[in-house]
């Protein structure tokens, strides 16, 4: 049968320390359900996971992933999100893709990235309880809850809060 995620198109932002769980467990749910799922690095070169499970190849660089080739963007946690927030061409494709609309979903400590491209004003989500300062610093509202849903913004706290933020 048919879902809704048949033909759309997502990229999961990688970067070194990504976290194992939080991106193979909605990569896998996306592309068990027909969705396209591309993972955009910071440059070619494999990335070793948190716990160095395992490591993962970039199917591009954020060099050359275009904001329109997508329909939605998720951003793991793990220490990956300080590599990534420091990019400045992450910290343009996610400016970019926000005006869009169109979904973003983090996790974790996913929602750094977001408060570094200045994007959270005025917004209620949920992360890792110790990034809710820095949320909370940037004029947007921290919600204690599994998944939180603001407009076109999906957050959640942990990788137990995974199987609520896939629905």
């Amino acid at each position: 049968g048919g879902s809704m995620l048949d033909g759309k198109r997502v990229a999961i932002l990688i970067a070194p320390k990504f976290h194992e769980e939080e991106t193979t467990i909605p990569r896998d749910f996306l592309v068990s359900n027909n969705a396209t799922v591309e993972l955009i690095g910071l440059d070619e070169s494999s990335v070793p996971g948190k716990v160095n499970k395992f490591s993962l190849t970039p199917d591009l660089t954020i060099a050359d992933a275009e904001v329109d080739n997508y329909d939605a963007v998720i951003i793991p946690g793990g220490g990956a999100p300080e590599c990534l927030r420091i990019n400045e061409n992450i910290l343009e494709f996610i400016k970019q893709f926000w005006t869009t609309g169109k979904p973003i979903a983090a996790i974790c400590h996913g929602p750094q990235v977001l408060i570094s491209a200045q994007v959270l004003e005025g917004v209620t989500l949920t992360s890792y309880v110790g990034i809710r300062d820095d949320v909370l610093n940037v004029g947007a509202k921290w919600v204690d809850q599994a998944v939180c849903v603001d407009g076109q913004l999906i957050t959640s706290r942990t990788p137990d809060d995974l199987d609520i933020f896939n629905k």
